[in-house]
């Protein structure tokens, strides 16, 4: 079919109009996006017009090109509501989704939206309040298939049944290579029992793939599903540049190996459950980091967790034993509990391995509250303290069998100063350096400066903490 025979075929269906080379296909149905899939050539437009769509089952697989994408786009931005029992499934290459809105609607199972395939991309979409009437109804707001897709300026918010918010699954070696950005996550209660992460990067099946996935300049706000806000469970992925604010859980590394996690804001007001940085696992790296007024969660802001043995004939176990980390330049300021476990869950599941070659190195500790311990757990001889530094309530914290290395830092170093602690960190490299004055017995140096790398901002503004302005949707404030 030439050129003109196509549209004059797709104009049957559906007003189109032609630009060039490339035709654009006005919708208003999946039924009739359906029809139009047959038509859709490399750099074609799908657009869909304005209004309520209502059970809407979307399923549309196509293919562009580098050079000529798919774009499948709201008619207006954020007036494209699809609700009921709508979903959205994205199967190919080079297809670009924007524009849409979820909502006054839910599930019985499934993906509300589900992306498969190369080098797609959402953008400036929303899902809020998709929730069934129960909570243990469980199916995922968005799921990413494949390798290459952009998940980038989207808005989650309200998630109250369980499932995943944003879920990375692999199934084969080189699935992957995501970039997670600017998006907003908020607002999500309380669930009743696993499953109620926010985002989740693969599964224990997956631990031993690379996801090679990064999650940046995101804002996570009282996302309190679980103690898991994020559950990292493959390899060498990287989370820099985010905020998490009033957010009850952690950022967990749960699984998987050499997982950087760089130039993030940990903001609690003292809200309860907020957390840190939970370390499960080997070679990851914590740099550079601002953790301030957390209320407590996972034994403390750096959670060191104990590890469990290994069973005779199997590849996986259930909590790996934490080796080869490297906490460095951090700053934990007028955080409620410990700044640092040692031995998180020990005893507990079957937790019964100290974590080794560990080392906490130029760490900054600041302390308003003198009856709260600074380390939580028994000084371990296999990890490692170097150059941290400690204001005098903090230092009167420690007991004789803990030590924090370093001079006694003013009390007047405060969470305002995030920002510049971290501008200074970057000015002076001092994530290379720091890595470069470690035992390389002990640490793969050679790895570890590969994420280094991999922090470096852009621009200093990359630093600040994020708001509502710097992320989500173009079309909601």
């Amino acid at each position: 079919m030439n050129h003109v025979q196509r549209v004059l075929t797709a104009f049957v269906l559906s007003f189109t109009v032609v630009t060039g080379q490339a035709a654009v296909f006005e919708v208003s149905s999946a039924k009739q996006i359906k029809q139009a899939m047959k038509k859709l050539a490399p750099g074609d437009e799908l657009v869909l017009r304005n209004g309520k769509w209502k059970h809407q089952q979307i399923r549309l697989k196509a293919s562009g090109t580098a050079d000529k994408p798919i774009t499948v786009r709201a008619e207006t931005a954020g007036k494209v509501a699809l609700t009921g029992q709508s979903f959205l499934y994205v199967e190919g290459h080079h297809i670009n989704v924007s524009g849409l809105l979820f909502y006054d609607g839910s599930l019985n199972k499934g993906h509300v939206i589900r992306i498969s395939g190369q080098h797609n991309s959402l953008r400036d979409t929303a899902i809020v309040n998709y929730n069934p009437k129960s909570i243990n109804t469980r199916y995922q707001w968005l799921s990413v298939y494949g390798s290459h897709h952009t998940i980038t300026n989207n808005h989650f918010e309200g998630q109250s049944h369980s499932g995943v918010t944003l879920v990375v699954g692999l199934k084969k070696a080189g699935d992957g290579h995501h970039t997670i950005s600017h998006n907003y996550f908020g607002k999500r209660p309380a669930g009743n029992a696993n499953g109620f992460e926010t985002i989740r990067i693969g599964t224990g099946k997956s631990a031993h793939l690379s996801a090679n996935t990064i999650v940046e300049h995101n804002l996570f706000e009282q996302c309190n599903g679980e103690i898991e806000i994020i559950s990292n469970k493959t390899k060498d992925n990287i989370y820099r540049f985010n905020t998490f604010k009033e957010s009850a859980g952690t950022l967990t590394v749960r699984q998987g190996m050499r997982v950087g996690i760089g130039y993030n804001h940990f903001i609690g007001h003292q809200v309860k459950g907020t957390g840190g940085v939970r370390v499960i696992g080997n070679d990851h790296l914590v740099f550079g980091n601002v953790f301030e007024s957390l209320a407590g969660r996972a034994d403390g802001v750096l959670s060191l967790t104990a590890g469990t043995v290994l069973e005779p004939g199997k590849t996986l176990t259930l909590y790996p034993q934490v080796t080869g980390a490297v906490l460095a330049n951090n700053l934990l300021v007028d955080n409620a509990g410990a700044y640092v476990a040692l031995e998180a869950g020990l005893g507990s599941k079957e937790r019964k391995l100290l974590p080794e070659n560990v080392m906490l190195i130029n760490n900054q500790f600041i302390q308003q509250d003198s009856s709260a311990p600074l380390i939580a757990g028994t000084r371990n001889s296999k990890i490692y303290w170097q150059g941290n530094q400690a204001n005098a309530v903090a230092i009167s914290n420690l007991s004789e069998d803990q030590a924090v290395t370093g001079v006694v830092l003013d009390n007047d170093l405060n969470p305002s100063a995030g920002h510049n602690f971290m501008a200074n960190l970057v000015a002076n490299h001092h994530c290379k350096k720091t890595v470069e004055t470690l035992d390389e017995a002990r640490w793969d140096l050679a790895q570890l400066a590969k994420i280094c790398e991999q922090f470096e901002p852009a621009s200093l503004a990359d630093l600040q903490p994020k708001t509502t302005t710097d992320v989500g949707v173009s079309w909601v404030n």
